[in-house]
């Protein structure tokens, strides 16, 4: 779709001419080129995870039976479905929510479990590209986003030139791993407004979706069986489908819903204010009271026998010198973490030169036997290259190396002194002396690159660094002992609980509320101002603006998209179906992106179907956003999917036949092209897929 702003604008402003002009108009609507920041068309990227691996201790009761048992979980994980077999209560959903929690830094897992886990590593692809996530939990948060695959937590100090980012706080790890997935699957945080909960605030707050929203169409937890997309479903309805239009059409209802808020607190302003100055005076004469009160004690209590001024610029001072002594800390310790790495690349490079040296000293040491074994050839053994003779057989005279060198060098026989063919002979020498020239050559080659490798130790360098690492740790044993800072800031803490309630007033402090209850008897004395009249009429004109353009924005959205979700109605109606949910005879999906369901004639919503038929209905959905992706190429679903206990509160057996069979289609026809992870008691789907990861009964699975 191309999409033409100047139209739209003209077509806006035909309704609203008489008030407004047509640059107004477009300023009103101007917001560059977001109005195309929308595609349907498919990212083509899709999640893999390859292995879900933790560790930790079960720290619980010692009347457990499995109290103190180590968990050493280790996972492998393939395209298709994988799915795992388990009694209920046994750890399958754990294994799910420890997953979720690193790819969204949210913690859903249950505070027992929780505390048993210490480190987490996941590997997993966007694609072809490999990265590995690794968390250590045991007590405060430090997690860090790898490029490639790391198999063990054992080696990730081995990849920190591999690092994405790193973080030691949960807020900070959800916003920075938010980010990498937005990047990497194109989505962004669509907006709404909401009133804030603070009880006394009449702000209206503008709110996003986040990763952890999205990731809503990912994990489908059996527990929000009824809720069809999570609180903010249809935003994330909205996202998966990329359909176009929808960032303006977002924008333009948080300005719209941002000016009407005003417009209504405005009218209601003239009301409100009577009450705040009604309010207000409540409040000043409580003070005034107070006031009056805190002076009649001043005039009345004994002075404080301790100095808490003093105390206070003692307790700042501390704090400061300990703030200090930790930055130094810290400034040391990633000094000296800068120079390990560096002489570690000097070892490694150390350790590359020795080794590529001896290589070449083996093959010139190999070459040199080469050479001279072919010249001991050329002057002796050429007359005698397949036999070694020692004596003669006739007189048993002795065959010496002078004998055969002279027979050689006279072309004669060491045995009979016949005369040997010289043609032949200076063949073969010819022969073995290009030989040796060639393996000399050789020889020069290896010594060159022998020489080429230098001195390699650079032992100045390797011997600065190490200096520099002792004298850093020198620094950081010189560093103040913060002990003594520490105990004598908890001792002043424990003065300062006891002052409190004691604490008397000082003659500077019982100035101040002599010149602070002036100022509040003379408010009291004034008359409450007269609300001002206000011009409402420029406000109006833009919200409905907006609401036009709304209008008008949606109505193109759902004219380009309606083949889109025509295809994603048929793909739901099928899978359900295929559920053994044949009660609904057709799905069609609104303009609002209401999902409506017909059953028995009438067209009902989500929450309207039948509890045990509402999961089945929620899986069929994502099962459809990810096949309108594989056959259609439009969406932008992750294509992976954790649906937790699909059993669990509707067993039936056309349901447990409809999925089984469900299951082995999709494993079938999608296996290679998504992947989705299982979790569920029932044992009758064993053996429904090949990737199956079963718990005898009553084990835990980890």
């Amino acid at each position: 779709m191309t999409f033409d702003f100047k139209d739209f604008v003209k077509n806006i402003h035909n309704q609203f001419k008489e008030n407004l002009s047509l640059e107004q108009t477009r300023e009103m609507l101007d917001i560059g080129d977001q109005f195309t920041k929308d595609t349907p068309l498919s990212t083509g990227k899709r999640l893999i995870i390859k292995r879900i691996a933790f560790s930790g201790v079960k720290a619980t009761e010692v009347t457990n039976s499995y109290a103190g048992d180590v968990i050493a979980y280790d996972q492998r994980v393939e395209t298709g479905i994988n799915i795992w077999i388990a009694d209920n209560l046994k750890g399958k959903s754990s294994i799910f929510k420890i997953l979720k929690y690193a790819l969204t830094g949210t913690n859903s897992v249950k505070p027992n479990v929780k505390k048993w886990i210490h480190y987490i590593l996941i590997n997993f692809n966007i694609s072809d590209r490999e990265y590995t996530i690794h968390m250590d939990t045991k007590s405060r948060l430090k997690a860090s986003l790898y490029n490639g695959t790391i198999d063990k937590k054992e080696e990730v100090y081995q990849h920190e030139q591999d690092i994405i980012f790193s973080t030691s706080s949960e807020l900070d790890y959800q916003n920075q791993i938010q980010d990498f997935f937005f990047k990497q699957f194109a989505y962004y945080s669509l907006k709404w407004t909401q009133k804030s909960s603070q009880k006394d605030s009449t702000d209206l707050l503008e709110v996003g979706a986040s990763w952890k929203t999205y990731f809503k169409s990912i994990f489908l937890e059996s527990s929000d069986s009824a809720v069809m997309y999570g609180d903010q479903g249809k935003k994330i309805f909205q996202m998966l489908l990329g359909l176009e239009l929808t960032y303006p059409i977002n924008y333009f209802s948080v300005e719209k819903d941002k000016l009407v808020f005003d417009r209504a607190k405005r009218l209601s302003a003239p009301v409100q204010n009577t009450a705040f100055q009604k309010e207000n005076r409540d409040k000043l004469a409580a003070r005034l009271y107070e006031i009056n009160e805190l002076l009649r004690i001043s005039s009345e209590q004994p002075k404080s026998s301790v100095n808490l001024n003093a105390l206070y610029g003692e307790h700042d001072l501390l704090v400061k010198s300990l703030q200090a002594e930790s930055r130094r800390l810290l400034d040391i310790e990633t000094q000296m973490s800068g120079e390990r790495k560096a002489l570690e690349t000097i070892k490694e490079k150390r350790e590359r030169r020795t080794s590529e040296a001896q290589r070449i000293r083996r093959e010139m040491l190999k070459t040199q036997r080469q050479i001279a074994d072919l010249v001991e050839y050329l002057e002796v053994g050429i007359f005698f290259s397949n036999l070694d003779i020692k004596q003669c057989p006739c007189c048993s005279h002795a065959v010496t190396d002078v004998k055969k060198k002279k027979a050689a060098a006279e072309k004669v026989c060491s045995l009979c002194n016949d005369n040997v063919d010289p043609e032949g002979e200076d063949v073969y020498r010819e022969g073995y002396k290009q030989k040796i020239e060639n393996l000399k050559l050789v020889l020069t080659n290896h010594q060159r690159d022998f020489d080429h490798l230098g001195d390699g130790d650079n032992q100045t360098e390797y011997d600065k660094k190490y200096n520099s690492i002792i004298a850093l740790e020198q620094q950081k044993a010189n560093l103040i002992d913060t002990t003594t800072i520490t105990m004598r800031l908890e001792k002043i803490s424990e003065i300062f609980e006891a002052e409190k309630d004691k604490e008397v007033i000082q003659d500077p402090a019982r100035e101040k509320l002599i010149a602070e209850k002036a100022v509040i008897t003379y408010q009291l004395q004034e008359k409450p101002a007269e609300p001002a009249a206000d011009n409402y009429a420029e406000g109006d004109v833009k919200i409905e603006v907006l609401t036009a353009a709304i209008m008008e924005l949606n109505k193109q959205r759902y004219a380009v998209s309606s083949s889109v979700l025509v295809r994603l109605s048929d793909l739901m109606l099928a899978e359900i179906h295929d559920m053994g949910l044949n009660s609904i005879s057709e799905i069609e999906i609104t303009d609002k992106f209401e999902i409506r369901y017909k059953q028995d004639g009438d067209f009902i919503g989500f929450e309207n179907i039948a509890e045990g038929e509402q999961l089945r209905a929620k899986i069929a959905l994502y099962l459809s956003l990810i096949q309108l992706d594989i056959e259609f190429n439009f969406g932008r679903h992750t294509r992976f999917l954790i649906i937790d206990s699909p059993a669990k509160e509707e067993a039936d057996a056309n349901y447990m036949t409809g999925l089984s069979t469900l299951l082995k289609t999709i494993e079938q026809r999608f296996g290679g092209e998504l992947q989705i992870l299982i979790g569920t008691a029932e044992r009758s789907l064993v053996d429904t897929v090949p990737q199956e990861i079963l718990t005898a009964e009553n084990e835990f699975v980890f």
